[in-house]
């Protein structure tokens, strides 16, 4: 499980690479995929300028909506991926795997907020859901926004992770015109 979750973003990263030479990209799943990696890409800023790893059980902004919301962006993004690849057939490689990775990591995770902080985890996850995000957060939380985190975080490597995807689906659908 430890090998998945340090791993987790590079496997379904590699996993979507897999797709791209069965790739047919149509021009609308091309757009709609494109258009759930920006708002994935967002999703993930929000989170990633919000999360303070370690120093303190990080409960607001998009934490006040579910617990892993840096999961659920990565969610959109392979959804996303799989979308602008034209071939419907790639969920059936994506989700599966995705799932495979992100269980493992949400398990290890999980498993390791409950040592860092038991019981002000044990009442957080009773009241924020997992995966699926409530339309409400609770704005009283912990943790403040700040563009700083997201570049600690190391977001801007999920955005040329996106950017050479759209690269890449993009030449492959405007060669296919021709």
């Amino acid at each position: 499980m430890a090998f998945l979750f340090r791993r987790r973003t590079f496997i379904v990263l590699l996993g979507s690479v897999a797709m791209i030479p069965w790739a047919r990209p149509q021009l609308q799943m091309l757009l709609g995929g494109m258009v759930l990696c920006v708002l994935a890409t967002a999703w993930r800023f929000w989170a990633a300028g919000t999360i303070h790893k370690t120093e303190q059980l990080t409960t607001a902004g998009p934490y006040s909506h579910v617990r892993h919301p840096l999961y659920v962006g990565s969610f959109v993004h392979a959804v996303g991926y799989a979308l602008m690849s034209g071939r419907w057939e790639s969920f059936l490689f994506v989700l599966p795997l995705f799932c495979a990775v992100y269980g493992a990591a949400v398990s290890t995770e999980e498993s390791m907020l409950r040592k860092l902080y038991s019981e002000e985890y044990e009442a957080y996850s009773r009241r924020v859901p997992r995966f699926i995000p409530r339309v409400r957060g609770d704005s009283s939380g912990q943790g403040q926004f700040a563009w700083k985190q997201v570049a600690a975080n190391r977001e801007y490597i999920n955005v040329g992770w996106m950017l050479m995807y759209f690269g890449i689906y993009l030449w492959i659908y405007l060669s296919q015109r021709h």
